[in-house]
């Protein structure tokens, strides 16, 4: 035990000691490096694309809403439980919108590429 002890205290020191030296610049890079890099920049304009992931959630969300709602608006039977009918709604409607959440994020790539 006093070894694991020993070998930790000498590992701490030797990271303070390590973090308290300087480090010094290396000699192989140039100290005018911006200069360089704004020579050899090309200017370009930043393409703002649309983020597929939220446009697909966000159809995914409107699609449990949407089942919600026809869920209440629709007549049933009473055969089956109602939790059950809710979550076949669920499953039917929520890929479609999460198909449209991302066709419209592929529209709006689209336009932005046009101007």
């Amino acid at each position: 035990m006093e070894s694991t002890d020993r070998e930790s205290e000498e590992l701490e020191s030797a990271r303070a000691e390590a973090a308290t030296e300087p480090v010094e610049p290396d000699a192989a890079e140039p100290e005018d490096s911006n200069e360089a890099l704004v020579e050899a920049a090309v200017p370009a304009r930043p393409r703002t694309v649309p983020r597929f992931g939220v446009f697909i959630g966000v159809g995914v969300i409107m699609g449990l809403v949407l089942a919600l709602v026809l869920f209440f608006v629709l007549p049933t039977d009473g055969s089956s439980s109602s939790l059950t009918g809710l979550v076949y709604l669920a499953v039917l409607v929520t890929p479609f919108t999460a198909l449209l959440g991302g066709l419209a994020a592929v529209l709006f790539e689209r336009r932005s590429l046009r101007k």
